[in-house]
């Protein structure tokens, strides 16, 4: 995966902060990429690695999560119900 290192900079300030992070853009721009290597420097970090939740929407794995009750009920289920999911 390329590394984005000028984008990556640009969001950590943000690590940690109960705000909502949303990205946006044109279809095939990487932001899908930039996600993925966020949740693989916040994983590499011990304490975190139980409270990140990857979720492909896209993905037939998920077919259960019809609701934004159902995806908060599958966060909380995946993170131990502790607080301070990233």
């Amino acid at each position: 995966m390329i590394s984005r290192p000028d984008y990556e900079s640009a969001i950590l300030p943000f690590e940690g902060k109960p705000l909502a992070k949303v990205f946006t853009g044109l279809r095939r721009v990487g932001k899908s990429g930039l996600l993925t290597l966020i949740r693989e420097r916040l994983t590499a970090k011990p304490d975190n690695r139980d409270r990140v939740v990857a979720v492909d929407m896209e993905s037939l794995d998920f077919p259960f999560l019809d609701s934004e009750q159902a995806l908060a009920r599958y966060c909380l289920s995946q993170t131990k119900n502790r607080p301070g999911i990233l």
